[in-house]
Parts: C-alpha cells; structure tokens; sequence
C-alpha cells in the first residue's frame, strides 16, 4: 500500500510540474526530479512505518520505569507518539535527496560550472556521488 501510494503521488506530482520541467536543462532539471523523487520517498517511508506500526497502536507499547525496566503498562498513546515521532524521521530523511542538486544549482548560479564536457560530467559525478 505504501509503494502504491507513493508512486501515484510522485506520478502526479511529475505530471503536474510538466510544464516547469519542459524547458528545464542542467541543475534546474535536477532540482525538478528531486521534488518527485522526495515525494515517492518519503511518502513511502511515512506510510510504511505507519502500517507497519498498527500492531502497536491497537494494542499500545509497555511503559518501562527507567531504572529497574519494570513495565507500568501499556499505553496507547505512548505508542501514537511513538509511531508518529518515528514515521515523521522518515519523512525528514528523504531531505538528503535535495543536496546534490541543490550543490549543483548553486554552483551554476555562482557561474563556476565548467564549459568543457570532462570537467563538467566529473562535478556532477562528484556532486552527485557524495
């Protein structure tokens, strides 16, 4: 269900920003296929930490005292926070998805991209390999 629902969202999303894209080149383009990319990732990281959670939020998670790990209980909203804490990183992390085009773009409007097709394909390897 995850998969699904992220791939449509990043489908739709790419569709949508067609026309910005059409005449897209270079770091620009990059940035664009980032935003869809961000969009798949993350929705399917979110969604997947969700469902796969639901055990937890039906029957809740123990609630241990910290100093003998005693367990005081369940608790259905420790584990809404628990889920919901854990689900929201993997959203965040898809974040990492937007460095190398934003390198990249920033070195275009900086003007320091290079002419020659060597020396521009190793910048973007590089960019993109770190």
């Amino acid at each position: 269900m995850a998969c699904g629902a992220s791939i449509s969202l990043a489908l739709g999303v790419r569709k949508a920003m067609g026309p910005m894209t059409a005449g897209a080149t270079g770091a620009r383009l990059m940035v664009y296929n980032s935003v869809g990319s961000f969009i798949g990732c993350s929705t399917a990281g979110f969604l997947n930490a969700w469902f796969m959670r639901q055990t937890e939020l039906k029957k809740g998670i123990d609630v241990l005292d910290p100093d003998t790990m005693e367990s005081y209980g369940k608790s259905k909203s420790t584990a809404m926070q628990a889920v919901v804490q854990t689900a929201t990183s993997r959203f965040v992390l898809a974040f990492a998805l937007f460095i190398p085009s934003l390198m990249l773009l920033s070195i275009e409007k900086m003007r320091l991209m290079p002419k020659n097709f060597a020396m521009r394909s190793s910048i973007e390897m590089f960019t993109i390999l770190c």
